[in-house]
């Protein structure tokens, strides 16, 4: 008996010592002795047909009804006669299956939540002060018409979630980089003013500089970043009353978000490659990174019951993140990460996988690979879908995922 309690220990003892074990920030803001498990699918490609059909086949603008929730969105290009970009939205609502052709002469992205709104840009030559169109889409009626410092794309202005409010770039009175919320055809500018917790990268607020907004958490919380001589803030937080003043995540109140986690990122100094997405329970006050130490999360989405997070962990270098790139969940609730797909790669170079958008919704985990020369996984660029217990993966369409409606919930 003693023999066999020595070999089992002994067993142990060779497990610990083989199989790397790192740090991962636990919910309580503690350190958890954390290893990779293996990942849940093999990551073979799928055989079945591309969810999407040809573009072609696909019907267009006007729309007869509104885009339903978790609608997602495509970027298809062609070069056939001339180059044009296609936005092309997917649903699977009630098993139905439909894909539209929302393209338009001068794009037509974002999407407002309600599915029934476009933005588009205004063709009048104009360089720096962009004219931005908000256009029915069962209409095609240009219903309202604004100015932006930024462009008029997904990544420049936001939809509240009840489509009622815009967030984008603007400038004030002073020709100052600000922020405007547009409602009922009217704008409020505003320079929020960082709360004395904020952490600016030791760079201090001043007239050079520049807001960038970031997306609504609800209908009256929105989220920014500041950027002054190259540094960059941490994520921060204003409230649509009083949108002068501002806070970071780990001031916010549940009342304010209405979820309990928020995801946010830290402040990025010069020089420094590594900005990777921070998780925030307005509970219990806890902050931490998503990924553990040595990795960095580079895009995240949460679960539909706001519960869990997907995202993309990269191995970090000096200069920038390498291979493993894993997908993974994690549960803050447990503090567990559990890898969906393992993507590996020679450790001496720069990402040879390339992860793109992340979208959760009820229909499973949609995420976008960009693979280059000399990638050794086994899937082609493209869409996929997978589940979250890391089954059934699936092929979705070779083009770009850009993002979603949200859930209506």
């Amino acid at each position: 008996m003693r023999r066999w309690y020595h070999l089992w220990m002994i067993i142990l003892i060779l497990i610990m010592f083989f199989v790397p074990t790192l740090t991962a920030q636990g919910q309580d803001g503690g350190t958890i002795q954390y290893r990779w498990n293996p990942p849940l699918n093999s990551g073979n490609m799928p055989q079945n047909s591309p969810f999407l059909p040809p573009a072609f086949q696909m019907p267009t603008l006007p729309l007869t009804e509104p885009l339903v929730p978790e609608t997602l969105f495509f970027n298809i290009e062609s070069f056939s006669d001339q180059y044009t970009v296609m936005n092309v939205t997917l649903d699977t609502l009630d098993d139905r299956f439909y894909a539209y052709n929302i393209s338009y002469p001068y794009g037509i992205h974002p999407i407002s939540p309600n599915g029934k709104y476009g933005i588009f840009t205004v063709p009048d030559g104009a360089t720096e002060i962009i004219t931005c169109g908000i256009i029915d889409l069962m209409t095609l009626a240009t219903v309202d018409q604004f100015q932006t410092i930024g462009g008029c794309n997904q990544n420049n202005i936001w939809w509240s979630p009840d489509s009622t409010k815009l967030l984008f770039q603007a400038t004030d009175e002073q020709g100052r980089g600000a922020l405007a919320i547009r409602q009922d055809a009217q704008n409020a500018i505003f320079r929020p003013i960082p709360s004395a917790d904020a952490d600016l990268g030791d760079i201090s607020l001043d007239d050079s500089s520049i807001f960038t907004p970031r997306g609504w958490i609800t209908n009256e919380l929105f989220s920014f970043e500041v950027v002054t001589r190259g540094v960059v803030s941490e994520t921060l937080f204003a409230k649509v009353i009083d949108p002068r003043f501002a806070l970071p995540s780990t001031k916010l109140l549940y009342e304010d978000t209405l979820q309990r986690f928020i995801l946010s990122r830290p402040a990025q100094r010069p020089g420094d490659p590594h900005r990777g997405v921070m998780l925030t329970d307005v509970i219990t006050g806890s902050h931490f990174s998503l990924a553990p130490f040595g990795h960095m999360a580079r895009v995240a989405d949460t679960s539909p019951d706001g519960a869990r997070v997907v995202y993309w962990s990269e191995t970090k270098t000096p200069t920038g993140t390498t291979h493993p790139l894993r997908l993974v969940i994690y549960n803050p609730e447990t503090d567990e990460q559990i890898v969906l797909l393992q993507f590996d790669g020679p450790t001496d170079s720069f990402l040879l996988t390339r992860p793109g958008v992340l979208v959760w919704n009820s229909d499973g985990i949609y995420f976008y690979i960009a693979q280059q020369e000399g990638a050794s996984s086994r899937l082609q660029t493209g869409t996929y879908r997978i589940q979250p217990d890391g089954s059934n993966l699936e092929f979705v369409t070779p083009a770009l995922l850009w993002g979603s409606l949200p859930s209506g919930q």
